[in-house]
């Protein structure tokens, strides 16, 4: 199990770094321990940036903003589309995909997503929407190690990269392709999908990934067979 002050620890020492002096690390990780623990199967969102919000106070918890959001306002903008995500992964799991979920299934996905960890290449809020991938890169780069010992820390089953495998890539080397945008990683299944603000509709979304986690794990049934 995830050593709680072990990973806020490294966040810390994350964040003291001499490249982030004087701005606004948002630190995340899992939303919430207890969802987490009974979760299965663990799911980590592996994403590029945090999302600027003018009120929020330099420095905000990304864990504890998203938390009140899911529970405040339900399924909103970027964790409307990771909810469903978060659904059709544990059901796939569980062997089965179902359908798209109903209005009634919602508070269902929105347990699910808590119950689910978010990393962000870049940690930094500096005022902008957007961030050129470029700048992504750059991050990428200069905190590939520590990327890669944050998510060993929080220790997921599934990682779902939204449109950063690319850019992460070279600190998994011991990722094998598995299954088409389907890799495996020691005991850790990771798919290289598309972000999910993406526009593309809903359903296409979730049925697509459905079907890339279903071939991906139908790999580590095999290979543990």
């Amino acid at each position: 199990m995830i050593s709680h002050d072990e990973h806020e620890a490294l966040l810390n020492t994350w964040s003291q770094l001499p490249r982030y002096k004087g701005k606004c690390f948002v630190k995340d990780g899992i939303l919430d321990r207890t969802r987490w623990e009974t979760a299965d199967p663990k799911i980590l969102f592996l994403l590029k940036e945090p999302y600027s919000d003018p009120r929020a106070e330099c420095g905000w918890d990304l864990r504890e903003t998203t938390r009140k959001v899911l529970q405040g306002r339900g399924l909103v903008g970027t964790w409307r589309q990771a909810a469903y995500w978060s659904y059709v992964c544990h059901h796939i799991a569980a062997g089965a995909l179902p359908p798209f979920p109903t209005k009634a299934e919602e508070p269902r996905a929105i347990e699910l997503l808590l119950a689910s960890a978010v990393v962000n290449v870049k940690k930094i809020d500096d005022g902008k929407k957007t961030t050129s991938n470029s700048q992504i890169i750059a991050y990428a780069h200069e905190d590939g190690d520590l990327i890669r010992k944050q998510v060993d820390l929080i220790d997921p089953e599934i990682i779902i990269c939204g449109y950063t495998w690319p850019w992460v890539k070279d600190n998994w080397h011991d990722a094998q392709e598995v299954s088409d945008l389907g890799l495996r990683a020691g005991t850790r299944t990771i798919i290289d999908y598309w972000h999910p603000a993406n526009r593309y509709p809903h359903k296409l979304n979730y049925y697509a990934l459905g079907v890339l986690v279903r071939n991906a794990l139908m790999y580590r049934q095999t290979a543990t067979a």
